[in-house]
């Protein structure tokens, strides 16, 4: 069962390598994000040249509070794509405001690949008499099924998208910096396609 681990980061390994030359500019482009008929889509573009396109999910956000590096799944976050300026936005839900919401913005389908992950974990077969697959199935349940999750070390983040990436199948995972709220938005990007 902990073989999982190497070859999440692996499969994470490969896309890195492919995409290398986006992860490279990241600060140049800019992930755009929008619903057409309830499918969320994604275009990466570098001003208004489209390079890549196709469906996206939210995985969630990492920030700091406190002195204390976390990361929370998308499935907590009141998520809302607004179709006007085709941005996405986290909301002030996690600062604890009220905001009006027009319900055709409200992502409703951003759970799926997170359902698939949690499916994924209940799925595993472990045995009961191999204490290591016991830690691991412990571990990979802390770290999927509860909304927060404390970050003690880069790699440990590393593993969560590793592992997300690789039980989703998903071509990439994007970054976004918030600089003004001060943290990282990570997206699942699929189907992509490179134009």
């Amino acid at each position: 069962m902990q073989e999982n681990i190497p070859e999440s980061f692996k499969y994470y390994d490969n896309s890195l390598k492919k995409y290398k030359k986006y992860y490279k500019n990241n600060n140049k482009l800019k992930l755009f994000v929008d619903f057409i008929d309830d499918v969320p889509i994604f275009e990466l573009k570098n001003d208004d040249k489209v390079l890549m396109k196709g469906d996206y999910n939210f995985i969630g956000i990492f920030g700091k509070k406190e002195n204390i590096n976390y990361f929370r799944w998308g499935w907590d976050i009141l998520y809302i794509t607004s179709a006007s300026n085709k941005k996405d936005q986290i909301t002030s839900y996690m600062k604890n405001e009220d905001i009006p919401i027009n319900k055709d913005m409200l992502n409703i389908n951003n759970t799926y690949y997170i359902k698939k992950i949690i499916n994924y974990i209940f799925d595993l077969k472990i045995n009961l008499n191999n204490s290591k697959e016991t830690f691991f199935y412990r571990d990979m349940k802390n770290i999927f099924l509860h909304y927060m999750i404390e970050i003690q070390s880069p790699i440990f983040m590393e593993l969560i998208l590793a592992m997300t990436l690789h039980i989703t199948k998903s071509d990439l995972i994007w970054k976004v910096y918030d600089e003004k709220d001060n943290y990282i938005r990570y997206y699942l990007l699929r189907n992509v396609k490179e134009l």
